[in-house]
């Protein structure tokens, strides 16, 4: 399979947010849906529409790569025979044609330091029930400081009181939002 083919993968579930753009896309429901593996597809797909800019993939702890949805992005890259378009190293998945930078980050001792990074287009929470308010407040700023942004949120609910099911769950009247259930 090669990069012309990778659009033939998406799931039909999934297919409006290739088709109109989305400022949020929340997905959500129980394990064994197929979010994340769906979303790295997704990431991979917009790293060729971009240029010279960040994608953030975060969750509230995060030690090291390997407990981050960083395998599952390589995982796919891998799996999708796009390899010879990125550069896949302890620092992060770089996009080798069009220079997009997919780092990894956990928020939960030092939400403040995604604020730094310059050109940020595209920030996917995993595991988003588990995010504090405090690390949730800090989003907002940090998106609309940039044209095009994109907030991705996937998340087992836990409690309909976490901030994420609250937010786009509960109060399903946000502009511009795709949410779907996943199971």
């Amino acid at each position: 399979m090669g990069f012309k083919d990778i659009n033939l993968l998406r799931p039909k579930w999934l297919q409006p947010i290739y088709e109109k753009y989305y400022t949020f896309i929340i997905l959500y429901g129980g394990r064994g849906g197929a979010k994340s593996f769906s979303i790295a597809d997704y990431l991979i797909i917009k790293s060729f529409k971009y240029s010279n800019c960040y994608f953030l993939c975060a969750r509230k702890i995060q030690s090291s790569l390997l407990s981050s949805v960083f395998s599952v992005v390589e995982k796919q890259i891998r799996d999708l025979d796009l390899l010879e378009y990125f550069n896949i190293t302890k620092q992060g998945i770089t996009n080798k044609e069009t220079g997009v930078k997919i780092i990894f980050k956990g928020l939960w001792r030092d939400p403040d330091s995604i604020k730094g990074i310059p050109d940020l287009k595209l920030i996917w929470i995993d595991e988003a029930a588990n995010i504090s308010k405090s690390s949730w407040n800090i989003l907002p700023p940090t998106m609309t400081r940039n044209e095009g942004f994109q907030l991705i949120v996937t998340f087992n609910p836990k409690f309909t009181n976490d901030v994420v099911y609250s937010e786009f769950i509960d109060n399903n009247n946000r502009q511009n939002t795709f949410v779907k259930k996943v199971s």
